[in-house]
């Protein structure tokens, strides 16, 4: 039989997600005031935005981790699935999840007396070199690579994460970079149109934690 543990897990899970969803559909002005156009998500949009959420938030639960920790890492999943969805619909990060995510994560540090310095460090290099890559690239290419948006979510991953950021952020522009040649290859794009980077920032966190042991993150997470 199920320990009470299993039940108050999957319950708080669905709470979380099915109140993220109803926040999100019904009130996008709370996340941004210029998401007053935020098209209103399919029945399908919210079923998966809410089973990936739970899947997410079981995996870490069974981590043998201090509760503490545990709840820092589901909002930090929380705060991505939200960029993901704001910037799917209408291309755009909002700043309040971000600061809410800041908030979470000097809550978190602060608690556990975490190399603080070394995440600042990290997350600021991180920022600082995609600026310049856009600038690169606005010089050659007269475009830049991130839209502003990126920059904030891949300092808010920097936060948390430390210097695996850089494991992830390869992971989320090589998943990007697949995504972007299948849809200009099967003609739905050209190669002008941009896609939005948050959901390939989230599915790199997920490979990076849950799916290959051999990364630092995975070592340090689950004690490997």
């Amino acid at each position: 039989m199920a320990s009470p543990d299993f039940w108050i897990i999957n319950l708080l899970s669905c709470i979380t997600a099915a109140l993220s969803v109803w926040i999100m559909s019904r009130f996008p002005k709370s996340l941004s005031p210029v998401l007053s156009d935020f098209k209103k998500p399919t029945l399908w949009e919210i079923i998966l935005f809410s089973m990936i959420l739970i899947l997410i938030f079981q995996g870490i639960a069974k981590v043998e981790h201090q509760w503490p920790i545990r709840i820092a890492y589901s909002l930090f999943f929380l705060v991505l699935m939200i960029c993901t969805w704001t910037d799917l619909h209408s291309k755009i990060i909002p700043n309040r999840i971000i600061l809410f995510g800041i908030v979470v994560w000097l809550i978190f540090f602060m608690t556990f007396d975490f190399l603080i310095i070394e995440s600042i460090l990290a997350a600021t290099v991180l920022a600082i070199g995609i600026i310049c890559l856009n600038q690169v690239c606005l010089v050659f290419y007269g475009e830049e690579a991130f839209g502003m948006g990126d920059v904030k979510l891949i300092y808010f991953i920097g936060l948390f994460t430390g210097w695996e950021a850089l494991w992830l952020l390869y992971l989320a522009i090589f998943t990007g970079a697949i995504a972007a040649l299948s849809v200009i290859y099967s003609g739905k794009a050209d190669r002008s149109a941009r896609m939005p980077f948050a959901p390939f920032l989230t599915v790199g966190s997920i490979i990076g934690f849950f799916m290959i042991p051999s990364s630092i993150l995975w070592s340090w997470f689950y004690g490997a």
